[in-house]
């Protein structure tokens, strides 16, 4: 092996688990993190999913992580409806952009915010029935690199929450990809590493902001929902929200299964798992 390979190959085993290059290099950039915060100021999910999480969990005194909390937008608005809240994301730079931008705000929450710098591949430090409530936006989840990884994640929310406590998510449907001619040739592609088995199927790489290769992670309906069920979760209301604009495209399966561009799924623990456990298999 030349020296490049061996370099590359320790800086891989470095990385921590399920965390791809990518990802790392957009979690340590603080260019991002400064730019987090007015770069989505004007995005349509941005005041969609606010509202949604707001509508849904409403006031409260309990306990909720914002899985993925970026510069802490979802954060704000639970602390302001007077839910403490653990904010958790890989990135410290992101981290450091919501002390700054919070703490100006912090008498005028009803709630407290804690910052707390984690790996969602590994959640069992939080511990068991701890959460009322926990909310991962803007397809974080789609973030992680694999399947085994994206369900031991859920698996470590579903630990950390209380019976019937609520979950919040949003996730990219794979089928949004339809609508031009290369993401067409991509749904073929995937089709055969779907039917291979590979690792990485459903996950579509991109230059986000200036970090090339950042992956994320196309759901089908059936897929998403087999997840959660075998994790302990159950499905109580799903959004299917427009590609371009995030508006509700209404009921309906088909509109679930094959127009939504994602999804805003309201879910409940309904059981207990062991968050370290493997379920590749499940």
């Amino acid at each position: 092996m030349t020296s490049t390979g061996r370099f590359t190959s320790i800086r891989r085993r470095m990385m921590p688990e399920g965390v791809p290059q990518s990802l790392w290099d957009y979690a340590t950039s603080d260019r991002l993190a400064e730019e987090e915060t007015a770069y989505f100021a004007d995005h349509p999910l941005c005041s969609v999913d606010l509202t949604w999480i707001a509508s849904v969990l409403g006031h409260g005194k309990g306990v909720v992580a914002d899985l993925g909390c970026g510069s802490g937008r979802a954060s704000a608005v639970l602390a302001g409806l007077g839910w403490n809240v653990f904010a958790i994301d890989l990135s410290r730079p992101m981290l450091r952009t919501l002390q700054i931008e919070q703490e100006s705000r912090r008498k005028e929450r009803g709630g407290t915010i804690v910052p707390v710098q984690a790996n969602l591949a590994r959640l069992d430090f939080l511990p068991a029935g701890s959460l009322e409530a926990a909310v991962c936006l803007f397809s974080t989840l789609g973030m992680l690199p694999d399947r085994t990884v994206r369900r031991r994640c859920l698996a470590g929310i579903s630990a950390a929450l209380v019976p019937n406590g609520k979950f919040l998510l949003h996730a990219h449907n794979w089928w949004v990809q339809k609508s031009t001619s290369q993401g067409r040739r991509w749904m073929i592609s995937d089709t055969f590493r779907r039917l291979a088995k590979a690792p990485d199927f459903g996950n579509r790489a991109a230059n986000y902001r200036g970090i090339p290769g950042v992956r994320i992670h196309c759901f089908t309906w059936n897929e998403l929902a087999a997840d959660l069920a075998v994790t302990g979760f159950r499905i109580v209301k799903a959004i299917s929200l427009d590609a371009e604009s995030a508006r509700d495209l209404g009921p309906g399966r088909f509109i679930r299964k094959f127009r939504a561009g994602a999804w805003l799924i309201e879910a409940e623990k309904i059981g207990t798992k062991n968050a370290n456990q493997d379920l590749e298999g499940a």
